[in-house]
């Protein structure tokens, strides 16, 4: 009986199931100038050096609907360049008609300073209150590019999906009389 339960954990397969199968949301990703091609470079490695036949898996999101905008920081969390965000509103635009639902945010040392993607978010959000968005900053805060840009990626590929998962649980839970959040 579901209004007798106290506490309830839940583990599920659903996000490693977006991912492996690849059924995420349209993801884009808006980063520093430069380094929209990070996706691509990866480690600059190949995991099989000697097979001169490898493909490397397609990045969640294809160049296209990575775009760059200006300003950066040093790696020791200093301004460079102020951050520029005329160009947002056009950016988000081309978004919207290329099917976007989520947008990735990885900006050049935002691990050392978060100002930039902390303003960027906030427009992103004040311009386009419906799409998903996950910052860098909140997801792995570490200095390497690609790691960091990575991970924010998939992480908004998937939080759509694993959002509606969760809150359809939630529901059905409420609606069979479970108490609590």
């Amino acid at each position: 009986e579901p209004a007798s339960i106290d506490f309830f954990v839940h583990g599920t397969t659903a996000v490693i199931n977006a991912l492996t199968e690849r059924k995420g949301v349209v993801t884009a990703l808006i980063t520093s100038s430069g380094f929209r091609d990070v996706l691509e470079i990866a480690r600059g490695n190949r995991p099989d050096f000697f097979n001169l036949s490898y493909q490397k898996p397609a990045p969640f999101v294809p160049r296209y609907l990575r775009c760059e905008v200006p300003g950066r920081m040093s790696y020791l969390g200093e301004e460079v360049n102020p951050l520029d965000l005329s160009g947002l509103p056009e950016i988000l635009e081309n978004l919207k008609k290329e099917g976007v639902e989520a947008i990735a945010v990885c900006l050049l040392h935002s691990y050392a300073n978060t100002t930039h993607e902390d303003q960027l978010v906030a427009k992103i959000a004040e311009l386009w209150p419906s799409v998903a968005v996950v910052a860098s900053n909140t997801v792995a805060r570490e200095w390497r590019e690609y790691e960091r840009t990575n991970s924010t990626c998939l992480s908004a590929y998937v939080q759509p999906p694993a959002r509606k998962y969760l809150n359809g649980l939630c529901d059905s839970l409420k609606t069979q009389g479970m108490k609590g959040d």
